[in-house]
């Protein structure tokens, strides 16, 4: 299943999060200063965290992490209407090839 950056927009200005199967979800971070969301596999017991910065219209830049403090976190300039990742709904995880591709970018 693809998320793309408007669909993920209208989770953070709803605060309704998406529910992808009984395992996983994506819901607004619980911050008013910043555009963010954090996708949760509780089968995995893992976190990713995005942060969304509009620059001017169609640029933007993207904050990534897994939450793991080891790893830091990514930064990446991309038009927003062209970022997305995708979830593997039967494993409910994020797709990693596909994180792969949009971080090459």
């Amino acid at each position: 299943m693809i998320f793309t950056y408007n669909i993920l927009k209208n989770v953070i200005d709803t605060g309704k999060p998406i529910i992808i199967n009984d395992q996983s979800q994506i819901k607004k971070m619980d911050s008013d200063q910043i555009d963010a969301i954090t996708f949760i596999s509780e089968l995995r017991n893992e976190r990713d965290y995005y942060a969304f910065l509009e620059l001017n219209p169609g640029k933007g830049i993207v904050f990534y992490s897994d939450g793991n403090t080891f790893d830091g976190f990514t930064v990446f300039e991309i038009p927003l209407s062209e970022f997305y990742f995708e979830v593997n709904t039967e494993k409910g995880v994020i797709d990693i090839e596909v994180a792969s591709r949009i971080l090459c970018k």
